[in-house]
């Protein structure tokens, strides 16, 4: 598998002071020259493409476009969650969500306003600017109603996740509710054998859900495979490597591209070459106004790319490595008896066994004749055979002693099945013994 894409997040367009401006005219310069090197295949935008809920317009559109246009791919491959600046707020949302957090359990109050057509009208009122936005821009419906939803392609799926359904206020951070029975459902749709790269994306970290939903998240995500979470929100970028569940989850979290007095511009450049992603994070260079290399985010990224192992699609070297082990102790106990018994002919057969040494006159010269056509040579052949087709298991270091076991046999078989008698016939390689070794 190889998969380049792309991962921004809180462009905040309506944020046009003079950093933010250079940062977004110098991102499409490059993204073309890296797009030069190996052309990404998707864009993953995680939320604020607008700032405070002051809504979307063409320049937004077009900034977009050019992103698209730049990396020569269409709108049907870039994909796009809201953020809590892409939402409006009401009157009438703002008591449904206090009605929600004042309940006994949040959590479960949502869900269950998730399923009455009234409530959730009233909490998804203050996304009509986005999905305006959305069918604008990309000419079809954004899947509000389905409060997350599933895209699969052919070779990856991608999990729109809308963190933002009570996002209302500042400093809400750690009490967000994700509407759980909902994302179930959504991810349900992958089946538990789900063997493709699956990524889910939500504007705000997984910090910022409280406790409960934090943790249905991840059981959700481990179950169902879900490889990898990126996010954006905090405005500086970040990574870390949830280990707590069967399977690793990888979180990435964008900067974003606009600046301000906490906001560090970044983005992220994702490259998955089968079971390993290479992250490589960017971050804007405000004195010299270019795009560099993030090399302040731990020291797994002291160089700028991280690069992580993708459980999925690892194999366990541990069990691998016994795999082998033990074929090429089945293999070398093959040869031995093939090895033994050809000692066994030669040593009581042979020119220079006792037999023939001392008795003269013996018939142990036509006996070995006899027996080097009838099995020494099948023995060298069915040897030759095996080594063959298990080859890879031989180290380069040794190849060369197979070449000298061919040399060996080739002449062997000459001198016993031709009129043509040589001296010169490579000797028996002892070093074959241990060629597995």
């Amino acid at each position: 598998m190889h998969l380049r894409f792309l991962h921004i997040s809180d462009i905040h367009f309506q944020v046009e002071n003079y950093q933010s401006k250079r940062m977004r005219m110098t991102l499409l310069k490059k993204l073309s020259d890296l797009n030069k090197v190996n052309p990404f295949n998707f864009v993953l935008l995680t939320g604020d493409l607008s700032h405070q809920g002051q809504g979307f317009n063409k320049t937004q559109m077009d900034f977009l476009e050019g992103i698209l246009q730049t990396l020569d791919l269409s709108k049907e491959q870039i994909y796009i969650i809201p953020g809590n600046h892409d939402i409006s707020r009401n009157d009438d949302r703002t008591s449904i969500l206090k009605e929600i957090s004042e309940s006994k359990n949040p959590s479960n109050t949502l869900d269950e306003y998730l399923q009455d057509e009234d409530k959730k009208s009233g909490i998804l009122s203050s996304f009509d600017a986005f999905s305006a936005f959305h069918f604008d821009f990309f000419e079809k419906k954004y899947p509000l109603n389905q409060i997350h939803y599933l895209l699969q392609t052919e070779n990856y799926n991608i999990v729109h996740i809308n963190t933002c359904l009570i996002a209302n206020r500042a400093g809400e951070e750690g009490t967000l509710l994700i509407g759980k029975n909902n994302l179930y459902d959504c991810l349900s749709k992958l089946g538990l054998d789900n063997n493709k790269l699956s990524i889910a994306i939500g504007h705000h970290t997984l910090e910022c859900m409280i406790d409960s939903d934090r943790n249905a998240i991840l059981n959700l995500f481990d179950d169902f495979n879900i490889d990898m979470y990126l996010s954006g929100h905090v405005h500086r970028a970040a990574y870390n490597i949830e280990a707590n569940h069967y399977s690793n989850l990888l979180n990435i979290v964008s900067a974003g591209v606009h600046s301000d007095e906490y906001s560090l511009g970044g983005f992220g450049d994702f490259l998955i070459q089968n079971e390993i992603a290479i992250i490589t994070q960017y971050i804007w260079n405000e004195e010299h106004e270019y795009w560099t290399l993030n090399n302040t985010l731990g020291r797994k990224m002291e160089s700028g790319v991280l690069e992580y192992r993708i459980p999925k699609f690892s194999v366990d070297v541990n069990g691998l490595e016994a795999e082998i082990d033990n074929k090429k102790d089945a293999i070398k106990r093959e040869l031995s008896e093939l090895f033994l018994e050809n000692e066994r002919i030669f040593k009581q057969y042979g020119p220079f066994s006792i037999t023939a040494l001392n008795i003269s006159g013996s018939e142990i010269a036509y006996m070995w004749k006899e027996m080097c056509i009838t099995d020494i040579i099948p023995n060298n052949d069915k040897t030759l055979e095996i080594l063959e087709n298990n080859k890879e298991l031989i180290s380069d270091d040794k190849l060369f002693i197979l070449d000298l076991y061919k040399n060996h046999i080739e002449g062997f078989k000459i001198n016993h099945l031709s009129k043509h008698k040589s001296p010169d016939v490579p000797t028996f390689p002892k070093e074959i013994l241990t060629i597995l070794d």
